[in-house]
Order: C-alpha cells, then structure tokens, then sequence
C-alpha cells in the first residue's frame, strides 16, 4: 500500500535521442492513497518515455477503464494509451480498442516476467502494443528518488534512460519486449 496521498511535482529536461524529441516539462503528479512510490515513478518514468505535449496523465486508480497515461491525437481521440502494472488480457483487449497504440510498463521482476509468459499470444501480438519489463533492482531505485518536488534530466537513448538530479545518475533499461516473443514492438 501507498504512504500516503498527495500532488507531486517533477521539472524534466528530456532529451529522447531515439526519437529527436528535446523538452523541458512541468509536470505534476497525483499520488493515490494506494499508490505505491515504485509504482508512482514508473508513472513518471512511462511519461519521461513518450513525452509528448498532447500526453497525460490519467485516473486509472480512481476510475475504472481509464489508462495510467493517455495522449490524444488532434482531433481529440486516443492516439496512445499507458498501462502501469500488470493488466489482465482483457484490459489490454480494451485498451487496444480504444487507441492504435498500446504501451505497458511492467515492473515486479519476476512476477512480471509471469505476466508476460501467461498472456495469450492474441494478446502479445496486438498491433501497436509495445511492453517494456522493468527491472526489479532499477524501479527499486528510482521509487527511492521520489520527493515531493523532484527534478530530473532526462536521456533516452539505445533503449536506456538516464536520470540525473543532485543524487546522482541512475541507468534504466527500456527497451520494448518483442511482441509475441519473435518480432520488434513498435518504437515510441
């Protein structure tokens, strides 16, 4: 379970090598009283992966059928929707229903490497669906960079990101899991 409830707040320079996008964000980030910090910065870190200014955040722990990130293309539908955790095949059957893309942001270590081999493959070989499985000892680390006020520069590159802020920097792996254990995931 969460600490505690409460609005966050993260100042990003990202600067996304792999997909040219630079920018600085002010972004802001509500804390479910369930919420968990690992689970929290993953949020952060998904946002920091698809940054974008038509992305945000979602409710999807206060109302049911709702993504943890969404971005919406300009006309007002779903373009990308972001999943945090360990969704069930048919949330994810849903949510490809609703946007072309599909980005699941699995940490748990080993539980999530379960998830992973127990969906169907209807499920792992949707179109637009990309899943990164985080790992155990980095999503570990980045909840212990959490602080009501963070700020992070942020360097996606090669399927790695970079955090820096005044503790130093720390080294996640991102690169999206194969769909369906044999062809590439979409990029971001």
């Amino acid at each position: 379970m969460g600490e505690r409830s409460g609005l966050l707040r993260a100042d990003l320079r990202i600067d996304d090598l792999d997909r040219g996008h630079h920018g600085v964000y002010a972004v802001r980030l509500a804390r479910h009283p369930s919420e968990t910090a690992e689970r929290l910065m993953i949020r952060l870190l998904a946002f920091i992966g698809h940054a974008d200014t038509a992305l945000n955040f979602g409710r999807d722990l206060c109302v049911a059928g709702e993504p943890a990130l969404l971005q919406t293309a300009a006309d007002g539908s779903p373009a990308l929707w972001v999943e945090v955790g360990l969704p069930g095949a048919r949330r994810l059957l849903q949510a490809a229903g609703r946007a072309p893309r599909l980005s699941v942001w699995a940490f748990g270590g080993r539980a999530a490497e379960a998830w992973w081999q127990r969906l169907p493959a209807r499920v792992q070989t949707l179109p637009g669906l990309e899943v990164r499985l985080l790992a155990a000892a980095e999503t570990a680390a980045l909840a212990a960079r959490m602080a009501r006020t963070m700020r992070f520069g942020c360097r996606l590159q090669h399927g790695r990101c970079e955090l820096t802020d005044a503790a130093g920097t720390l080294t996640l792996q991102l690169q999206p899991r194969p769909a369906g254990g044999t062809r590439p995931a979409p990029s971001a």
